[in-house]
């Protein structure tokens, strides 16, 4: 993206959150020290983020988004060839005086689409530009740096608008399912000021904000330099970056604590709930008659404090499969059957729907009538948790 934003083309980042079943797909927080409000943050996991191309910076004022694009051989067309092409392809042919058929040609608006982990942050008060493009890579070093995490691995941008100030910065981990840790910027009190405190670090400044100037006596640092927040990938905005801007917030976001949003549904709410769709689910089923098991395992996994599913009886259309429990994580979907495979005469339950969900891209458990449930649990505690006692 950073390749294509040196070669002259103007880039938007849009994002929408994923629904998982009931579960929302957003999950917010509140950053705040003892003066108050700083920000708030929004995490989202395995959201839709989509990156349009809308055009060339240098384009005229008056030209619309997008490119020419020869519908015929799919091609791109230049101003001079497109000026010469007839209308879009909708339209009929038009012959030039040669007798030939013109090409055609279709605005086309280009973009990239893909799930991501993300972290919007609002800022309580919008900031100057330099400043929240300082503010950003300074927090991007910081989260990398405190749970180390490769270069590679998160990515930050700011949201529009394109001028003005800015108060929102975008955070992105590169690899869908990533590594877990915009989650904890949301979810855990100290996380984010524990990324605030390695970016002041990295910027040359102590605990208390004074400037150390960097590493190196003879050439203190100023505005910025590769040792701190400098990089090859950022360098269209070498000119603005300023860490002695940001000093004061991020002092503010060291000594801050982030409170998360509790949830709508309780877990009580959540069994009540799964109960309800997992019963009619099995009384419908011709091939499965009327059975307690779902509720037994439902309340199983209640007392012994193990992460209960997100949805219940439902079918899987990509895989033509209706696992007993669904459960939708970061980076996984998982497909829970209750009793064996031999001798099931649901072809939406039976081995070859479990192979369907595997060519899906979703993982599959199976907890066979008269098996252990506890060693079976405890084997793929990634999805079920470990429990208060463990």
């Amino acid at each position: 993206m950073d390749k294509r934003r040196r070669a002259g083309f103007r880039l938007e980042t849009s994002y929408r959150f994923r629904r998982h079943g009931t579960r929302r797909g957003r999950q917010d927080a509140r950053v705040a020290d003892s003066a108050g409000l700083l920000a708030t943050l929004t995490y989202g996991d395995s959201a839709t983020v989509r990156i349009t191309n809308v055009g060339r910076l240098r384009a005229k004022d008056n030209e619309p988004p997008g490119y020419w694009l020869d519908p015929a051989d799919g091609r791109w067309m230049n101003e001079r060839d497109a000026s010469d092409a007839s209308g879009d392809s909708g339209e009929l042919p038009v012959i030039d005086e040669d007798g030939k058929e013109k090409r055609r040609k279709k605005r086309v608006i280009p973009f990239v689409e893909d799930r991501r982990n993300i972290l919007v942050v609002t800022l309580d008060e919008p900031l100057p530009e330099p400043v929240a493009l300082t503010v950003m890579y300074a927090l991007e070093r910081g989260i990398e740096t405190a749970f180390e995490l490769e270069d590679s691995e998160l990515t930050s941008e700011l949201l529009p608008p394109a001028d003005g100030p800015h108060d929102r910065l975008l955070f992105t981990e590169a690899a869908e399912g990533g590594a877990g840790v915009l989650r904890r910027l949301q979810a855990e009190p100290r996380a984010l000021a524990k990324a605030a405190r390695q970016a002041l670090a990295i910027c040359h400044f102590d605990g208390d904000g004074e400037d150390e100037e960097g590493p190196h006596p003879d050439r203190p640092c100023a505005r910025g330099c590769y040792e701190c927040l400098l990089t090859y990938g950022n360098q269209l905005h070498h000119g603005v970056i300023d860490r002695r801007l940001i000093v004061a917030l991020l002092l503010r976001l060291a000594s801050a604590e982030v409170t998360s949003e509790r949830r709508g549904e309780t877990t009580t709410d959540q069994h009540r709930r799964l109960v309800a769709a997992s019963v009619p689910a099995a009384i419908t089923s011709e091939a499965a008659p009327a059975t307690s098991v779902e509720t037994e395992f439902l309340t199983w996994l209640r007392e012994h404090g193990l992460r209960l599913p997100d949805e219940a009886g439902t079918t899987v259309p990509e895989a033509d499969a209706r696992p007993d429990f669904v459960y939708r994580m970061p980076g996984v979907n998982l497909a829970v059957f209750l009793g064996s495979a031999d001798g099931e005469e649901d072809a939406a339950r039976d081995e070859e729907a479990e192979e369907r969900l595997y060519l899906a891209r979703w993982d599959v458990i199976r907890f066979p009538e008269g098996s252990d449930w506890d060693a079976i649990a405890a084997e793929h505690a990634r999805y079920f948790g470990l429990g208060p006692s463990s």
